[in-house]
């Protein structure tokens, strides 16, 4: 047997050897033979002699070398599988695993890292037990690399045959199908296949070793692969990995010297990549903080967020619908800017000339916003798609028009977005640790995406969506792991924990954390504390609830408060009902008031003095009448329908009559439904606080209710009260919580509230805060979430003069991110369709690899997008945003997809053209993003759909600008380039026409001192030409 060594190989290999890793030459046999696998014939083809055994021919270190298939080395030790290296070498080297003749069966256990060769031909010959083949496999890989896992197969020639047994011919066909998963990492611009750039893999031999891992169908770009230990222990992951088409990605992230590069160490991106991003980065800061102290006054929503400012700086208690982590940080950089927290009473909604630090609070937003830039570039990069793909939806991203208004102004929504996007990228970074599960990078990544999400969750509660979508991700993970038979059943129970412990526990403590400062801050009694539990006002500074004797008596005056709704006191007042009874009314008032009171008194004489006589104490089923303190009627129903509920189960209650007269209409019984444990009496008799009761009218046999329906404005939109048959429980409940007697001894035992702790305050608050949340309103701009993926309506931010700001998506973005998840839900629904249908789509990697992403973003969009067609509450377009970012990153995805095989130059002039007119729309609306001078013609013109309602009627004909006055003649006074110059306008128009109608009539060579009196406002004498040019 003739052996023809490739001189490259050979001196590579005594390289190799001189540096004493030893390694024997392949052999390389090379015969004029047709190439089947491409259809050329004449070709130079090359082909293996079988060899005398098993590994002869291909002699590798630490391999047996066996004679025979019963040669006992042949046989893993233990059944352990043998670990043979493999040297990815020129492409003139045949397989490792040799060709072997036709009366040879053996059983080879080998894990490898292999690259096949461009144009070598190969037949895999199965046969079952009969002895009939199988399966016949003629591969062919153009520069690919392929893992081989656990293999058990005989290699023949394309002459030979070999017969397996069946555990030979399962272990064949894994081979087989392994083969075919892996395709192309191709390293070229547009992902194409250009095997003329794969030199570099050529510069030196590179070893790898990998041990057998059971693979699946589902493939997600990982770009950190590159930052993987050469040896894993027991990798868990059954997903394949398909590299980013960067040079430096199929590098394995080390330079020419084998030297790590440590700034991809933690982007996972190469040099080349950070450049771009310090480029977007920084048209990002110019087109989010451009001008951003205009305008000086307060613009949609920053009033509410200056209050809220200052009532934290103050320490005042409030109430809001979303939790406090990003109102925690405007408040950081108002603190920071000097803001004290006094509010200017003159105009609260003009900042100018104010001690309040607008412009240091809208850089929190505006930088957020910034963020959201190189985020998702690396979520681009981080997926396995290419740089263009990354800078094309980054940069479409600046010129959102909608991103960009709210990103300016002190607003949630940019918070919100860049926390979205923020824990999409730790998600991926994780998943790209998938094959080193349990090591420090994994549970740092899985760590960040559970902070990820306590911070989305934290800045409002519409992150919920967020949450999701990674828990859906993570059950599919989680499935996928369960389906491999090879993972123990106590470690797929550790994946399980450890995501439980990363993505549910660390969000949920850091949002308790959140809120943990929040209370730290807000420790003074406040406006919306009559909204809270009497226990939690208890806990704030200044509650004003002193102890209160805690036994009740006949002739006690008492609060009595209702248990449920937190509405208040029960409280009536000298207004009547316009409707029914046209009696006093009675309502639910939540504040600390004299009408608050009343007197208890018995059901048989109400002249008796009680306040003479020391009291006696009220028993269940006692029967009571309730005299109200200031107008001494009594606490009323009677067979009339309540004045809003209207229902026959609910009568009106009222106060009727005096101190003289009381009839059977005005008799409860006191009924015990729950008392304090520590309390034993208070469940037999009142006591204030501690005892639980319900009021039953004797007469009409209903409960004494009230629920949070409002009383019209002719009640003061006080909440209703009313007697209920058949009313819900828990809304009858009353108890007492001042209570006074004159004749109340002075060692009595006093009572108050207890204080809630920071879990009760927590959850409470929480109630309070989604019962608000819940709440709908009419706003002038809300809008339907049918309405937000076409951008038929935005909203009106602000007017002031001749400027507004109008939010707004650019359409050109917006709508073809609206085609493109049409598409994509398109192309989903046909695979459905056909696979239902029995038709077997085979995807390559690269196809896998987009349908995997693809499937992904596709998700987040849904789930970020479609729950608000449940909501009932009010509901407006910026609530799109994070569905929008999901949107545009599909863009990225479609963009690689579609030029897939497109060369990188006309890549570029797709992506120039994009980008071009992108910026275009972004500048025509801009106007209205900045709230900047625009001319009137120009406005109608820029309103494609006629529900784009921004006002164009107060921009004038023209505007001033910097190089041109309102008639359109070049200036050089730089007054008029001022955007002040154009707000002067209107208040200078007098006096320019008086000077017109002077000027009639003078000539340009006489009368200059006279002309140049009549324009004070010309700054130069150069500018003189300009008014005489104007002039008629």
């Amino acid at each position: 047997m003739s052996e023809k060594i490739n001189p490259r190989i050979g001196e590579r290999l005594e390289r190799r050897q001189g540096q004493g890793q030893g390694r024997s030459t392949p052999t390389d046999i090379s015969t004029d033979t047709p190439d089947t696998s491409t259809g050329r014939r004449g070709g130079k083809s090359k082909t293996s002699t079988p060899p005398d055994s098993i590994y002869t021919s291909y002699p590798y270190d630490g391999l047996p070398t066996c004679k025979s298939a019963d040669d006992p080395e042949c046989t893993p030790p233990n059944g352990q599988p043998i670990i043979q290296t493999i040297t990815l070498a020129d492409e003139t080297l045949p397989p490792p695993s040799g060709a072997v003749s036709s009366n040879i069966k053996y059983t080879t256990y080998i894990t490898t890292y292999t690259r096949y060769l461009a144009g070598y031909s190969q037949t895999l010959t199965v046969t079952d037990d009969n002895g009939d083949p199988t399966s016949t496999v003629k591969p062919v890989y153009p520069s690919t690399i392929v893992i081989v896992q656990r293999v058990t197969a005989a290699l023949v020639q394309e002459t030979g045959s070999s017969n397996l047994s069946t555990n030979d011919v399962t272990s064949g066909l894994w081979g087989v199908m392994i083969s075919f998963v892996i395709v192309g990492l191709a390293r070229v611009l547009d992902l194409g296949y250009n095997s003329s750039r794969f030199g570099r893999l050529n510069n030196e031999d590179c070893e790898v070793i990998l041990n057998p891992v059971r693979c699946s169908s589902s493939v997600l770009g990982l770009g950190d692969m590159r930052y993987r230990k050469k040896e894993f222990k027991v990798p868990d992951s059954p997903s394949i990995h398909y590299l980013s088409d960067d040079d430096d990605l199929l590098i394995y992230g080390t330079k020419d010297n084998g030297v790590k590069s440590i700034s991809k160490f933690i982007t996972g991106i190469s040099t080349s990549d950070i450049f771009n991003l310090l480029g977007l980065i920084v048209a990002s800061l110019f087109v989010r903080l451009y001008r951003l102290d205009h305008p000086s006054s307060a613009v949609f929503d920053e009033m509410h967020f200056e209050t809220l400012a200052s009532q934290y700086i103050r320490g005042d208690f409030f109430i809001d619908t979303h939790p406090p982590l990003a109102k925690l940080l405007i408040t950081l950089a108002a603190f920071l800017g000097g803001y004290d927290g006094i509010l200017d009473s003159v105009n609260t909604n003009d900042f100018a000339g104010s001690k309040y630090p607008y412009v240091m609070m809208r850089l929190i937003p505006g930088i957020l916003g910034v963020l959201v830039i190189p985020i998702s570039y690396l979520t681009i990069k981080l997926s396995g798609f290419s740089t263009t793909a990354a800078f094309l939806v980054s940069a479409l991203l600046i010129f959102e028009n909608g991103l960009v208004t709210q990103s300016r102004l002190i607003l949630l929504d940019s918070p919100l977005i860049a926390s979205t996007a923020f824990t999409t990228l730790m998600w991926i970074k994780f998943h790209n640790e998938q094959k080193r599960p349990f090591k420090f990078w994994w549970w740092f990544w899985l760590g960040m995406t559970g902070v990820g999400l306590g911070l989305t969750i934290s800045i409002k509660w519409v992150g919920f969506f967020t949450i999701m979508f990674i828990v859906l991700l993570t059950i599919k993970e989680l499935w996928d792991l369960l389906g491999d038979l090879h993972l123990p059943a106590i470690r797929w129970a550790k994946h399980f924990l450890s995501r439980i412990l990363c993505l549910l526990v660390i969000p949920m403590i850091l949002y308790m954390v959140v809120f943990a400062i929040h209370f730290s801050m807000i420790e003074n009694n406040g406006d919306d504390s009559v909204s809270m539990s009497p226990e939690f006002r208890y806990t704030l500074n200044g509650h004003g609830m002193n102890d209160t004797p805690i036994d009740v008596g006949y002739g006690s005056t008492i609060s009595i408060r209702h248990f449920n709704t937190r509405g208040g006191y029960l409280h009536s007042h000298q207004n009547r009902y316009p409707i029914g009874s046209k009696q006093q009314q009675v309502t639910l008032y939540p504040y600390k008031d004299e009408n608050n009171l009343w007197i208890i008194q018995n059901e048989t004489d109400p002249k008796i003095p009680f306040e003479t006589i020391a009291p006696s104490w009220i028993y269940h089923n006692a029967v009571i009448r309730l005299s109200h303190g200031l107008t001494e009627g009594w606490l009323h129903s009677h067979n009339i329908r309540a004045p809003v509920t209207n229902s026959k189960s609910q009568d009106e209650v009222s106060v009727y009559g005096n101190k003289d007269h009381s009839d059977a209409n005005d008799l409860w019984r006191v009924e015990i439904v729950d008392h304090e444990n520590s309390d034993p009496e208070s469940g037999k008799r009142l006591r204030a606080i501690h005892t639980k009761f319900r009021l039953y009218h004797i007469n009409r046999g209903c409960y004494l209710f009230s629920h949070s329906t409002k009383l019209p404005e002719w009640a003061f939109r006080q909440q209703e009260v009313t007697c209920g048959r058949g009313a819900t429980y828990i809304n009858t409940i009353w108890y007492i919580e001042t209570n006074s007697h004159p004749q109340m001894p002075n060692d009595v035992k006093m009572v108050n509230y207890n204080k809630l702790g920071f879990f009760g305050k927590f959850i409470e608050l929480n109630q309070v805060m989604w019962t608000n949340f819940k709440s709908s309103t009419i706003h002038p701009y809300l809008s339907y979430p049918s309405s937000w993926i076409l951008l038929e309506r935005g909203i009106s931010f602000w007017i002031k003069g001749h400027h507004q700001i109008y939010l707004i998506g650019n359409p050109f973005i917006w709508w073809t991110s609206t085609i493109t998840v049409f598409m994509f839900f398109v192309e989903k629904s046909i695979s459905l369709l056909r696979t239902k249908r029995g038709y077997i789509d085979r995807l390559s990697v690269k196809g896998e690899h987009f349908e995997s992403w693809s499937n992904m973003f596709l998700i987040g969009w849904c789930l970020h997008y479609l729950p608000f067609y449940l909501m009932s509450k009010e509901l407006f377009l910026q609530y799109y945003f994070p569905s929008l970012y999901f949107a545009i990153l599909l863009i990225g995805v479609g963009f690689d997809l579609i030029t897939d095989r497109f060369n990188p130059k006309n890549r570029t002039i797709i992506v120039t053209i994009i980008l071009i007119t992108s910026i275009y729309i972004f500048m025509l609306f801009s106007p209205i993003a900045y709230g900047n001078t625009w001319e009137k013609s120009s406005c109608v013109n820029s309103k494609w759909l006629s529900t784009w309602d921004y006002d164009c009627n107060l921009y004038v004909r023209s505007h001033l600008t910097k190089d041109t006055n309102s008639t359109g003649i070049e200036i050089s006074n730089p007054e008029f380039s001022d955007i002040k110059a154009f707000d002067k306008r209107d208040a200078e128009a007098k006096d320019d026409e008086q000077c017109h109608e002077e000027s009639k009539g003078l000539k340009a060579n006489d009368g200059e001192n006279e002309v140049k009196q009549c324009v004070p406002k010309m700054a130069h004498p150069k500018d003189f030409r300009v008014f005489l040019s104007a002039t008629p």
